[in-house]
């Protein structure tokens, strides 16, 4: 949301597996997911 597309594609390329659940789940894991990633 706030973030730009890279950093998702960077999360992405880090966690294919939790990104692909992240898209289905509610965007509320999203931020958490990325948090975690990025983090």
């Amino acid at each position: 949301m706030a973030r730009p597309a890279r950093a998702t594609e960077n999360l992405a390329r880090s966690q294919p597996k939790r990104r692909g659940r992240v898209v289905g789940s509610t965007p509320v894991k999203r931020a958490a997911a990325g948090g975690h990633g990025e983090s």
